[in-house]
């Protein structure tokens, strides 16, 4: 996670005086398509420490590229089948695929350090179950057969199996993760509720309330600050 030098008050003031000019010079130029994306992905979301500012930077840059790129080309919104509003969802949907993205990922090298520490070089053998390791299995199959395809994630078999099969494994050997996360309910209500929502980023649908918004930035938030202690393991 990002480390800021000045304090929360301070980065907050100048990262909320910085939404507003891009918010006139958008609206200087008649962007009234680009300043709606802006408002839409930025409006109701909260910020008052280094853990919230951070989700709310990340939204802001994955939003402020997007609406840049449009300006490179305007072929998308010529898509078939596809309007201009369903564009626009999908421009708003992107600042919640970068979330996940850093979130998920970020959940994999947490267990991949634990496991290292804890159980040595082998410690996938130690902990995956006959339905992981058929799925690692399938992935690696279909990246010898495909070469042309670049792998998920290198030799980490993390980046084979799904976000149900990281709690399953924390939960497993439950107690060298306790120390970090201090309860395993932190683990079970937070990916409990994000997995749904995060099955639907991931293929590609929509959400059209801002409730569910909050859910994923919120519950981010919550392990920056729990985990973000921890990044030297």
């Amino acid at each position: 996670m990002e480390e800021f030098y000045d304090s929360p008050d301070v980065i907050c003031r100048h990262f909320s005086n910085w939404i507003d000019s891009v918010k006139q010079i958008l609206a200087s130029a008649d962007m009234n398509d680009e300043l709606n994306s802006w408002n839409k992905a930025l409006n109701g979301t909260i910020y008052s420490d280094d853990g919230s500012l951070w989700v709310a930077m990340s939204i802001a840059k994955a939003t402020l590229i997007g609406i840049l790129n449009k300006l490179e080309t305007t072929e998308i919104f010529n898509m078939p089948y596809l309007n201009h509003e369903d564009v626009l969802s999908a421009d708003r949907m992107s600042s919640l695929y970068v979330i996940l993205h850093c979130y998920e990922n970020s959940v994999r090298c947490f267990i991949e350090k634990i496991f290292s520490k804890e159980l040595g070089d082998n410690w996938w053998e130690q902990v995956a179950n006959t339905d992981m390791l058929k799925k690692v299995e399938r992935v690696k199959n279909k990246e010898i057969k495909n070469k042309w395809v670049y792998p998920r994630g290198g030799s980490s078999p993390l980046y084979c199996i799904d976000w149900g099969d990281l709690a399953k494994l924390i939960k497993k050997k439950e107690e060298l993760f306790l120390p970090y996360i201090g309860d395993i309910s932190f683990i079970d209500n937070r990916f409990a509720q994000l997995e749904d929502l995060r099955n639907i980023v991931a293929h590609h649908g929509i959400l059209p309330s801002e409730d569910d918004f909050q859910r994923v930035f919120i519950s981010y938030r919550d392990w920056c600050r729990q985990i973000g202690q921890y990044k030297n393991l």
